[in-house]
């Protein structure tokens, strides 16, 4: 993703890519144009899937395929669905990064030895370059309000993103140079948030690492939670560092920190 410019024309163009039993997918691009320039230059772009449901018993709903009709152009529609067919495959294979679904193997925990042996020897030159993944831990609490709701009177996820993406990059912020934001990366809508309810917000840095041509990659994850303790959501925000000169580390300390550490290497391994 590009740095979208303040000073330039923003316009969102949206399509389908695949829709095929209870899964929607549509893709969202993200075009800018300044003064004098003719052609659309692409900064970004995003990839949503929905999930249909019976309203009545919340079930997956089946809906009718996606097929090209006499009034679409055939080659164009065909490339939108094969490659709607191959996010769908990449995406099932990204969920080997969860942790609940494939423990980490013996080549990663090899690495993640060395890796602690390499921190710890940095943690005896450099006390200040080694943090702690719990030292970056921040939250917020938000309650939420009725002008946020959306059609269906619960809490838009859009307001819900924006929040977190706020106490992500404050997260960043301050273990980092001047982060900026690299990727949005998987966002889960795990549970609705009823208009009236307190949401605590969580985000920790868990993974600081030199990625070739990039400069310092910092991964944040975010977690909503409802006042019933009830994770709503999941948030994976991608920051970069690129001042040459910073140098971190993330020191995972209990199991459930080396679960994220692995967790942040598997989804960067993926991008």
């Amino acid at each position: 993703m590009s740095k979208i410019s303040a000073d330039r024309d923003l316009k969102l163009s949206a399509y389908m890519l695949f829709a095929k039993g209870s899964s929607l997918m549509v893709k969202i691009d993200c075009l800018q144009r300044g003064p004098g320039e003719k052609e659309w230059e692409q900064v970004g772009d995003a990839i949503i899937i929905f999930v249909a449901r019976d309203r009545v018993t919340n079930k997956a709903y089946k809906i009718p395929d996606m097929k090209p009709s006499r009034f679409d152009d055939v080659l164009n529609t065909k490339k939108c669905m094969e490659i709607g067919l191959t996010i769908k495959d990449w995406s099932r294979d990204k969920s080997k990064r969860d942790m609940k679904s494939i423990i980490p193997d013996f080549q990663e925990s090899q690495y993640f030895n060395k890796y602690l042996a390499m921190v710890e020897a940095k943690k005896m030159s450099d006390p200040s370059a080694v943090v702690p993944m719990s030292k970056t831990h921040r939250e917020h609490t938000l309650l939420m309000q009725y002008q946020e709701r959306n059609r269906n009177g619960k809490v838009f996820g859009g307001y819900l993103m924006k929040e977190a993406f706020d106490i992500s990059w404050v997260c960043a912020s301050i273990h980092g140079k001047m982060p900026e934001l690299l990727r949005v990366d998987q966002v889960l809508f795990l549970k609705p948030v009823p208009v009236g309810s307190i949401v605590e917000f969580h985000s920790k840095v868990t993974l600081i690492q030199k990625v070739e041509g990039l400069g310092h990659v910092m991964r944040v994850v975010t977690k909503a939670y409802n006042e019933h303790k009830e994770q709503t959501n999941n948030f994976n925000f991608l920051f970069v560092v690129k001042d040459e000169k910073y140098e971190k580390f993330i020191l995972p300390e209990t199991f459930d920190d080396i679960l994220d550490y692995h967790e942040a290497q598997r989804r960067l391994g993926y991008e």
